[in-house]
């Protein structure tokens, strides 16, 4: 899971709002995801966090972000100052994860962080005002969303960036979404 906060360097954001922000992201996703075996790591990205997640079903993660992260989202967003919203992008994908003395790398990791940087999914984001919207690989709409009625609501676009070039699918969520042009 690779999640990336929209607009973390706006100017109209200083250094107090970045921190506030960064530690309310940490929060919310320990909090999140507090109920699963304790065999899950993140990794700082500044603006964002990669979370790595083994040996638990897909389903129970992607259900606990569906049903937790957007009232997280609201909770937060109503206790601050605008400059200190938050407006996050969330990548989920499923792949062997290699270890080493820096960390995590995988090209399962690449393709989760090319999806969160989406151009389409960034433009939806910003034309309907979402607080949050959630990239899924085609493994993971395959294999779980599209087998849960819970899990409605996503969308395919194709994802182009860097070296990258891929489909994946879309779901958007705030209080003011207005049908956006996926």
């Amino acid at each position: 899971m690779f999640s990336d906060v929209a607009d973390f360097g706006s100017p109209s954001r200083n250094d107090e709002d970045r921190r506030i922000i960064r530690e309310a992201l940490f929060s919310m996703t320990y909090a999140i995801l507090k109920s699963l075996p304790d065999v899950w790591s993140w990794d700082d990205r500044g603006d964002g966090q990669l979370t790595v997640i083994p040996s638990v079903p897909t389903v129970n993660i992607v259900k606990l972000l569906h049903a937790e992260l957007p009232i997280a989202l609201d909770e937060h967003n109503h206790a601050y100052h605008a400059a200190a919203q938050i407006r996050l992008r969330v990548a989920i994908h499923v792949g062997p994860v290699a270890t080493d003395s820096l960390g995590v790398s995988s090209e399962a990791i690449i393709k989760t962080s090319r999806m969160v940087e989406a151009p389409r999914l960034k433009k939806a984001m910003r034309s309907s005002k979402a607080c949050l919207g959630i990239i899924a690989s085609p493994y993971i709409y395959d294999t779980v969303i599209k087998h849960n009625r819970e899990l409605t609501g996503y969308s395919k676009i194709q994802v182009r960036v860097k070296e990258t070039d891929m489909s994946a699918w879309v779901k958007l969520f705030g209080l003011e979404l207005q049908s956006p042009d996926i």
